[in-house]
Parts: structure tokens; sequence; C-alpha cells
């Protein structure tokens, strides 16, 4: 009867049984620890040798530059799927972040306020030569145009001159049978000299003209950019023989 009492009062489930030590259970609370098996002695720490000490640090550089080159291929790939556009916005980002981290942001560290005006124009001036420097590889509309209309002029100066009919002439009378001949094809000494003189024409050209042009102060400002200022430069060229003189009047205040 006794054992029956017993039996009823205590339950034994898989509920009842405490967790282990391990996870917090009641031994552990007390101070008291699972031991699952024999001890082992505790081995003291082994100090690493010179070579092994050397042989992590390579490990450590090695695992470094692994993941140093692979952030940069990755940076690379995504920078090159990007638009100018988009590169641009990243750089002006990313340089926001640095003045903030430097405490440059306001306006009173603000670089630019310490650049003078001629200092600014001439950057802009260096930046605007350094592109058409790398876009001279194009074709460029304007410069066609000069060298063709070059060319025409030097065609209309050789055809005024008869030197074209002469050289006509003179490969009508050169025998075909007499190719290879030094004496068939050579030039006249008319022809020399206008080759001399035309040469000299071009290095008296060079010599005294240059693709910068002089600023002068002083000078009337009646352009709003460098290309309208090379238009207005040609069309007074043209036309101030003619309109001058209504300036000038206009100037005057004797304009009739």
């Amino acid at each position: 009867m006794a054992d029956e009492e017993i039996d009823l009062g205590e339950e034994r489930t898989y509920h009842a049984v405490p967790p282990p030590s391990a996870l917090g259970g009641p031994a552990a609370a007390q101070g008291a620890s699972l031991e699952l098996g024999p001890r082992k002695p505790e081995e003291p720490p082994r100090t690493k040798s010179a070579s092994e000490l050397r042989l992590d640090a390579i490990r450590r550089k090695l695992g470094e530059a692994r993941s140093s080159n692979h952030k940069a291929v990755v940076d690379e790939d995504r920078r090159r799927k990007m638009t100018d556009k988009q590169l641009r916005d990243e750089e002006r980002g990313r340089g926001r972040e640095l003045k903030q981290k430097r405490g440059e942001g306001t306006l009173a560290e603000d670089p630019l306020f310490s650049v003078s005006a001629e200092e600014a124009e001439l950057a802009v001036e260096r930046e605007r030569e350094k592109r058409r420097r790398g876009e001279s590889h194009t074709w460029n509309l304007e410069e066609f145009t000069l060298v063709h209309g070059a060319r025409i002029k030097t065609e209309m100066a050789l055809e005024a001159s008869g030197a074209v009919a002469a050289a006509a002439g003179s490969q009508a009378d050169v025998d075909p049978m007499s190719y290879g001949s030094a004496s068939a094809y050579a030039p006249r000494e008319d022809r020399v000299d206008a080759l001399v003189d035309d040469l000299a024409r071009q290095a008296a050209a060079r010599a005294t003209s240059s693709r910068r042009r002089q600023h002068y102060e002083e000078d009337d400002v009646t352009y709003i950019n460098d290309r309208n200022k090379v238009f207005n430069e040609k069309i007074a060229r043209e036309f101030n023989k003619y309109t001058s003189e209504i300036k000038n009047n206009l100037e005057r205040g004797t304009a009739l």
C-alpha cells in the first residue's frame, strides 16, 4: 500500500527531468558541474616559434590581399556598368562625405573662396584646351571648312597663274616610251621658283599666326563665347569696311 502511495505521488515523466548544468539547470545554479567522464589534465598553452608566428602573419596578409582584390574586382565591375552621370554623382557624393568627415562642409572653409577670378578663368581655359586636345582625333566641321577653303584658294591661284595648263601641256608632250628617265619629267625653272615662293609664303604665315589669339582688355566685348567671337571676327573682316563709318557716326552722335 505504501508503495502504491509512493508511485502515485511521484510522476516520472520526460519533462520532469531537470536540464543539464551546461544549459543552466539547477546543478549550474548550485555551482555543480555535469561530468561525463574523467577530466583530462589541462595542458599549458604552448608558445609558438618564430617561424610559426611568421607563417601566421603571412597567412593573415594573404587573406587580407584576397579580400581586397575581390572587393576591387566587384567595385570595378559595378563602375563599368554605370553611366557617366552615375559616376559623376558618385564622385560628388564621395567628395561631400569626405568634406563632412574633415569638417570642411561650411562655406567659410570652401577652397573655392580663396581662388581669384583670374585663376578660375585660367583653370577653365586649361580644361577647355585639354578637352580640345582630347577631341582632336574627331571630325570637326569648322576645321574641315578652313582646310577645304585653303585648298580651293591654292587651286584658284594655280589656275590663274597658268600652271595647270602648262603642266597638262608638258605631260602631253612626254614620250610614253621614256618612262623612268629623269629628263622626261624634269620640272621647269619657273615651277621650281613658284614652289619655293609658296613654301616661303606658308612659313611666313605660320610664323605670324598662332591658334591662341591674344586677348586685349581694352577691346569691346561683342561676343558671348569663343565660338561667337571667331564668327564676329569673320563678319568684321568682310563688312567693317562698309559699316565702320556708320558705327563711328552713331558713337559720335552725328548720324543722319
